[in-house]
C-alpha cells in the first residue's frame, strides 16, 4: 500500500469535517456517498500510521 493521499480525498476529509455529515460531504465535492467512504478510509488510516 502506497503511504500517498490523494487530493480528492484531502478534500473529501475536510468536506466531512464541515457538514459533520457523508451524504452532504458527498454532494459538496460533487461524488456519491459509497466513493466517499474510502477515500476517508484510507486517509483516516495513513494519517494514524503517520501519526
Amino acid at each position: 500500500m502506497s503511504d500517498i493521499i490523494e487530493f480528492r480525498h484531502l478534500e473529501y476529509l475536510v468536506a466531512i469535517a464541515e457538514s459533520k455529515n457523508f451524504s452532504k460531504a458527498a454532494e459538496h465535492v460533487l461524488r456519491s456517498q459509497p466513493a466517499v467512504s474510502p477515500g476517508f478510509t484510507r486517509s483516516m488510516n495513513l494519517l494514524i500510521r503517520w501519526g
